[in-house]
């Protein structure tokens, strides 16, 4: 549970307007007008699809952050939260769709861990809020600020873009043999490969992977 809640009131003030004045139905989510509103804001904005649990938009603060070339998403999908998101705070992933899966009432308060441009990982405070239409969460907007008490730095607990390929696969129910063969690498080189993802995130076997990683398969 996270003690010091108060650091969180600014960015509920300022979501809180945001959102009050977007006035957005779910047809109109995308709207030109909603995405301009969204690049003018200075703090760090992602709306996410509460339905396909992916992200959907980020403003330009944060397109620039990431060093990402567009504003929406189409191949990157699910991966987007795997590559921006340091492994040690996965489980936050976790929290956000039990969050959602509850009715996404109320405010998500988090903190994060963020990979920019640079490939070096910086603290966040981060406020979600959802849209509801006829009762129910259906898009939901993330406001981001930098910690203030944030350490820069590289990270040897980082997952690589070939770990990423393998947790996926495995996630789907791929063996280390099968995963050799498509990625033409060889069991062994496989094995290796997620005792070095199952160190980075912290756990001892593919039924906690899979916990972990299945709702955004």
């Amino acid at each position: 549970m996270i003690k010091n809640q108060s650091k969180y009131h600014p960015l509920i003030e300022d979501i809180d307007e945001l959102c009050c004045d977007l006035e957005v139905e779910d047809a109109h989510m995308l709207s030109e007008s909603v995405k301009e509103q969204l690049n003018e804001h200075d703090s760090y904005l992602t709306l996410h699809d509460l339905e396909k649990l992916k992200p959907v938009f980020i403003n330009d603060n944060m397109k620039q952050y990431y060093g990402f070339e567009d504003n929406t998403f189409r191949e990157i999908d699910y991966f987007y939260y795997f590559l921006t998101f340091h492994p040690s705070t996965y489980y936050q992933l976790i929290d956000s769709v039990v969050h959602f899966k509850k009715g996404g009432h109320d405010y998500l308060k988090l903190e994060y861990k963020l990979k920019n441009a640079r490939g070096r990982y910086e603290k966040f405070l981060g406020v979600t809020k959802s849209f509801f239409v006829e009762g129910k969460a259906t898009y939901a907007l993330s406001l981001l600020r930098k910690s203030t008490d944030d350490r820069h730095g590289t990270d040897e607990k980082e997952l690589s873009k070939r770990e990423l390929e393998i947790i996926m696969k495995l996630c789907k129910g791929a063996t280390a043999t099968a995963i050799s063969e498509q990625l033409h690498i060889s069991p062994g080189t496989v094995r290796v490969h997620v005792k070095n993802i199952y160190r980075k995130l912290g756990i001892n076997n593919s039924k906690a992977l899979l916990v972990m990683f299945k709702e955004f398969l």
